[in-house]
């Protein structure tokens, strides 16, 4: 893309880019969003010309979408399936680490993968996702489980730290709504990027009803 030369590009009261007539130039304009936000990261959000801008650029690309496409960042409340195959395993279980066992084996048997948060981060569902995810866990935990793809396509951005970590160098956090047996719980979602800018689903937890 050639350079912008900002004389040749007038704008209007507002800022926007207008031609000889005083009419939006939508071209110029592009070309001026995408100098501001010239590249998509891994994500495929757009983020900011690091040489210009050393900050943390993951929560303004957020916000730059949420303003764009405000529909996009709605939440919703996904409705846990307790007539499936797998929760009626989960309920004959004997024990706590059978339940676990159980949830182990679907996740690393059925959900390996990339998916989706409500946001278009893609998220990889591993081994250490399964190992992570079934460590200790509680009942509702287990419970949802089964739809983890829905569980992030339907999550809600809340930010991202730096982490001190030996796989991730970020976390980012979400959180999601769901229904199991017409009781509404909330969890907080945590997602590591690792060094590679890999998204890795990490942790549920921070359950409340």
């Amino acid at each position: 893309m050639s350079d912008f030369n900002e004389k040749d590009h007038p704008r209007d009261k507002d800022g926007k880019f207008v031609d000889k007539n005083g009419d939006v130039k939508v071209k110029a304009q592009k070309v001026a969003d995408n100098i501001q936000f010239k590249r998509l990261d891994h994500f495929g959000n757009p983020i900011k010309d690091k040489s210009k801008d050393n900050s943390n650029s993951g929560q303004d690309a957020i916000d730059y979408l949420r303003q764009k496409h405000p529909s996009d960042f709605k939440p919703k409340v996904v409705k846990i399936d307790m007539t499936t195959e797998i929760q009626k395993a989960i309920t004959d279980a004997k024990t706590p680490n059978e339940q676990r066992d159980i949830i182990f084996d679907y996740i690393m048997n059925e959900m390996r993968g990339v998916y989706k948060t409500g946001d278009g981060v893609e998220v990889t569902i591993s081994y250490r996702t399964a190992k992570e995810y079934t460590h200790n866990a509680i009942e509702v935990k287990l419970r949802i489980a089964p739809q983890l793809a829905e569980i992030l396509k339907h999550s809600e951005f809340i930010g991202i730290v730096d982490a001190e970590h030996k796989r991730y160098k970020k976390f980012m956090y979400y959180k999601t709504n769901f229904d199991i047996n017409g009781k509404i719980h909330s969890a907080k979602i945590n997602i590591g990027i690792t060094l590679g800018n890999k998204a890795v689903l990490y942790e549920i937890n921070q359950f409340r009803e």
